[in-house]
């Protein structure tokens, strides 16, 4: 529980850093990735920026290609790894991006600040593939899960036995 909340705090510390020292170059609210245009809203409405740039993508590269931040100075992000996603399956990389979205289009307590955040993320993700006809069969689900299930911090059996009932409901 120390050793989580430790991390957790490293990341977050890394994440404020990272924001902090990026140059004040708004990348964009919107990316095409592979044909298909991907954006984020927050909880309360406001446009997420996806930041792709060099160092963007180190810092989402040690977080499976993606990680959501809150920054004080450009507000909600998404940083991704274009070059890792792009080596993924297709629909592993859109379920990235769809989890990060999540950390911030769920409202506080539920996206970020939730014991449950992964869990409402991942189930957020997997839906928003389902709904935009990503995932139609299980086959695509094993698609788009097997990446995240092989990472160096994965996809447990729980949350992917979860993802999967979420796809129903």
């Amino acid at each position: 529980m120390i050793v989580t909340a430790f991390r957790v705090l490293l990341a977050l510390g890394a994440a404020l850093i990272f924001a902090m020292s990026t140059p004040a170059v708004a990348q964009s609210h919107y990316l095409n990735f592979n044909g298909i245009p991907l954006n984020c809203t927050t909880a309360n409405g406001r446009p997420v920026q996806i930041f792709t740039s060099p160092s963007a993508a180190r810092f989402a590269s040690q977080h499976g290609g993606g990680y959501a931040l809150n920054s004080p100075r450009y507000g909600p992000l998404i940083l991704l790894d274009l070059r890792l996603l792009n080596r993924i399956p297709y629909r592993a990389a859109l379920l990235v991006f769809y989890h990060e979205c999540a950390h911030l289009a769920l409202p506080f307590g539920v996206g970020l600040g939730s014991a449950s955040q992964e869990r409402n993320a991942d189930c957020f993700a997997i839906r928003a593939l389902r709904d935009h006809g990503v995932i139609r069969t299980w086959g695509d689900f094993d698609s788009a899960v097997s990446y995240a299930a092989s990472m160096r911090h994965s996809l447990t059996n729980s949350r992917i036995e979860a993802m999967a009932r979420c796809v129903s409901g």
